[in-house]
């Protein structure tokens, strides 16, 4: 009787500790994600990740739609309107919307969980805090430059 009190107690506390682990932060390996981001800019914009490939496509406003920055591989190629430049994901500065983008997207697995919320699992990233739902970024909220990204 006491070694099968002991077997329940023991399964039971592995039970425990092992619900009680926080979620991994993983992102899939595709996703196409409609967002919006106020802070120095206001615009919209499509995140997708295909694989290595990360790509931010504007939307709107008028003047910027068209315009996208794809990362593969370490290189970055910036378009708009049919027109390409293709060089090193060094081109942009560290504090360019899609550069941090980039950081985030690929950083992710090096993020301290914070909490849980409505919104999905909440992760810190260095200068960023990450919301993740079901592996999709739901929500980026960048401290330097301020910028907050949100799915719609």
């Amino acid at each position: 009787m006491k070694r099968l009190f002991l077997i329940i107690v023991f399964g039971f506390m592995i039970c425990v500790l092992t619900s009680c682990a926080p979620p991994e932060p993983e992102l899939n390996d595709s996703f196409d994600v409609p967002i919006s981001i106020t802070g120095t800019l206001d615009c919209a914009a499509e995140l997708s990740r295909t694989g290595d490939a990360i790509t931010l496509a504007l939307t709107s406003p008028d003047t910027l739609a068209g315009l996208s920055y794809t990362y593969t591989n370490g290189g970055l190629t910036a378009s708009y309107n049919g027109l390409s430049c293709i060089t090193d994901e060094g081109a942009l500065p560290d504090t360019a919307l899609p550069r941090i983008l980039y950081a985030v997207v690929t950083d992710i697995k090096n993020a301290a969980y914070l909490r849980s919320d409505e919104e999905g699992d909440v992760f810190q990233l260095q200068g960023a805090t990450v919301t993740l739902r079901d592996g999709i970024p739901v929500r980026i909220d960048v401290t330097d430059p301020a910028y907050s990204i949100l799915a719609k």
